[in-house]
């Protein structure tokens, strides 16, 4: 199997802003679509997952906060199939707080030790990152991204 990813590491980093992805997901077991954020100087953490999804079950998004110091921060949303059409997920960060927003609903909001750093866009399909393709998975399968967008505070 093949993984794939765009990432706009050493192109476009950003601190702070409104970031939004229109995305299709793919479902499958095996199978591991991500939406996310790290830093410009290539250290680790923090991370900012705007979205992840286990392809084993495409109605669950996770949204999690990776920080410095301490442990992560993270929801499960209950959704709509999201391999079915295309979705919006979004994050608002701002000094002091993150709110991640799914299909424009806010979803969830870490309000402490939030990243001051320039960081970079990632958008990933793994495969056999969680667990293994069964043959139900249906291939080939992709991450189909039409619109990513950051609005900066002016």
């Amino acid at each position: 199997f093949t993984s794939g990813m765009v990432a706009t590491a050493g192109a476009f980093q950003f601190t702070y802003g409104y970031v939004q992805f229109r995305a299709h997901l793919p479902s499958g077991p095996g199978l591991w679509p991500a939406l996310w954020l790290l830093p410009s100087s290539q250290s680790w953490p923090p991370e900012i997952d705007v979205l992840e999804v286990q392809g084993a079950a495409p109605g669950v998004a996770a949204l999690t906060y990776h920080p410095i110091h301490g442990s992560q921060e993270q929801r499960q949303v209950g959704t709509a199939n999201l391999s079915v059409g295309w979705h919006v997920f979004a994050i608002d960060w701002e000094p002091g707080s993150i709110v991640w927003y799914v299909d424009g609903r806010a979803e969830f909001e870490v309000t402490g030790n939030v990243p001051s750093q320039p960081m970079y866009l990632v958008m990933d399909l793994a495969v056999s990152g969680l667990q293994p393709p069964k043959a139900s998975t249906r291939f080939p399968a992709s991450l189909d991204v039409n619109d990513v967008r950051v609005w900066q505070p002016g």
